[in-house]
Parts: structure tokens; sequence; C-alpha cells
């Protein structure tokens, strides 16, 4: 699903001089689960590129 072509996802990505000079953020969250409980938990990955 992730290798998909979806122009729109690039709306928000920095454009001319920005890009050159600038950064973008990007976060993700996700659940993971705990193997012999069940208990979902939530984290957060944030990086800049």
């Amino acid at each position: 699903m992730a290798n998909k072509s979806d122009l729109s996802r690039d709306a928000f990505m920095l454009k001319g001089p920005l890009a050159q000079k600038g950064y973008d953020w990007w976060w993700h969250s996700f659940t993971g689960y705990h193997e012999k409980t069940g208990k979902a938990k939530s984290f957060l990955l944030s990086f800049y590129l």
C-alpha cells in the first residue's frame, strides 16, 4: 500500500528555495500490542529530513 503513487501526499512538501535550505518534519503514530497480554500501547516516530 505504501508503494502506490499518490501525488496528493506531496502537497505539503517544501518547494523552491525552502526545499534547498529547509527541512521537512515527518511523524507517524503506531499502536503496538503486547504479545502475551494483548495490551495496546501507542508510540510516535518523529524525524526531520
